[in-house]
This record gives structure tokens, C-alpha cells and sequence, in this order.
């Protein structure tokens, strides 16, 4: 899950995984700066079993602190906080190291998402992308939300040489005010279009609940998860 901050990548990446309720599924937070996945899928005492769990460095060595690290919800989604993985000073991440993560989560879980950081210093960011099946970048449809967006995908592409065919786009919070569907298809020419969802007050409601409640943007997201699924990419594993 790719995009500008304070767009709704958490949210989205949440209820994405509720739908695939036949699948079990784990979300690791990348998002270091502003985390919020443990919030909303009422996670407590978190700060508390992070740094329990720092002290614990090597996540490649050791698999079963891997394993240790992972925080089971009452929303059937484990969450993995990654600030082990990335504040680990004995190694820098790399291709390699993430592969042997994921391989190992793949042994538990069908669905694995990301939740990535939108600042582009990271460089984990970019292994993330490469290691992906898909790339699910969330966008805002209004002037400013899409100005970012096309910023950060310009470093995707020109920077970090990242094939724009592998990039997918839903634009979230949209009103009847946002950017018409004719011109956001023109911007985004490049990249394929999965859908869109409407700014909802349920929004407020599905976090302040911390996911307890089922959401009526369920339907929008199963909606954009049927894209997802048949996506096919040219020649982009």
C-alpha cells in the first residue's frame, strides 16, 4: 500500500483484508513515522510490546522472534510491526533480507500487506514495491492530494526506476467536488485504475470504533479487491 500521508492507506488496508475473509491474512506496518494501524485495530498497550520486542534484534537469524513479534487482533488480521526489522543497526534491508521475511510469513499467512511510509528517504520503501505482487497506490481526487501524488510517483519512477505498469491507483475520500473521472484518467494515463471511494462520515466511525463495526465502505472495497484479483500485468511479476 503505496500514497501520500493521511490518505487512508491503513484504513484501507484493514478493511481490505477483512474481505478476504476466507483468506488469513497479516498486515506488517512499515509506516514508522506515523503509525496508525495499532489504533485502529485496537491494539493496546502497544508502544509497551514494541520496544519489549526490539530488544530482540535479529529478525533474519532467528525466525522464531519473527514469529514473537507478531500481534494477533480481535479483527482476525495479525499486524507486525516492523520497527524491529528497520531499526535493527546490525543490517540495512535489502532484497534479500525482506524475501527471507516474506518467505517465512507465506509458510502462516495467504495475504501479507504492507503498509509503506509516503517518505521517499526510506529506501525500504523501494524494496517493498519490488518485492510485491501488486502495488495498490491510494490517491486523493481533489487538486492538492493528486499534486502529491504525482510527485511521489514521479520519484517511483525516475529515482527508483519503478515500472509504471506495476503501479495500481484508487483514489479514496471523494466527494462530488473532486477531480472529474475524465480528467484523474488523464492524469494518471500511465497507471492502472482500480476504483474509487467516497468520503464517508463512516470513516470517523470505523476508527473511532477501532473496526469493531461493519463498515458500509465494505461494498466499495470488495468492489476495487475484484480488480485487484484480475489484474493482469505485462511481462511484471
Amino acid at each position: 500500500m503505496l500514497g501520500p500521508n493521511g490518505i487512508g492507506k491503513s484504513v484501507f488496508s484493514i478493511l481490505f483484508a477483512k474481505t478476504m475473509e476466507s483468506k488469513k491474512s497479516i498486515i506488517i506496518d512499515f509506516d514508522v513515522l506515523n503509525k496508525s494501524l495499532h489504533t485502529i485495530m485496537g491494539v493496546k498497550n502497544y508502544e509497551t510490546k514494541i520496544k519489549r520486542r526490539i530488544r530482540n534484534h535479529d529478525l533474519i537469524k532467528n525466525k522464531d522472534i519473527l514469529q514473537k513479534s507478531i500481534l494477533h487482533t480481535n479483527l482476525k488480521v495479525d499486524l507486525l510491526p516492523a520497527m524491529n526489522i528497520i531499526l535493527d543497526p546490525n543490517y540495512k534491508l535489502s532484497d534479500k533480507k525482506m524475501k527471507n521475511i516474506i518467505d517465512e510469513l507465506k509458510k502462516n499467512y495467504d495475504l501479507i500487506i504492507i503498509d509503506t511510509s509516503s517518505d521517499t528517504f526510506f529506501d525500504y520503501t523501494k524494496e517493498m514495491i519490488n518485492c510485491s505482487n501488486k502495488a495498490i497506490f491510494i490517491s486523493g481526487a481533489n487538486l492538492l492530494e493528486v499534486r502529491k501524488s504525482e510527485r511521489l510517483l514521479e520519484i517511483y519512477n525516475q529515482d527508483w526506476n519503478i515500472d509504471d505498469r506495476k503501479i495500481n491507483i484508487v483514489f479514496n475520500k471523494c466527494t462530488d467536488k473532486s477531480l472529474d473521472d475524465t480528467i484523474l484518467r488523464e492524469i494518471f494515463n500511465k497507471y492502472n485504475i482500480l476504483g474509487k471511494i467516497q468520503l464517508s462520515d463512516y470513516y470517523d466511525f470505523v476508527i473511532n470504533k477501532k473496526m469493531t463495526e461493519q463498515s458500509k465502505l465494505q461494498k466499495e472495497i470488495k468492489d476495487i479487491k475484484k480488480q485487484i484479483i484480475k489484474e493482469k500485468y505485462y511481462g511484471v511479476s
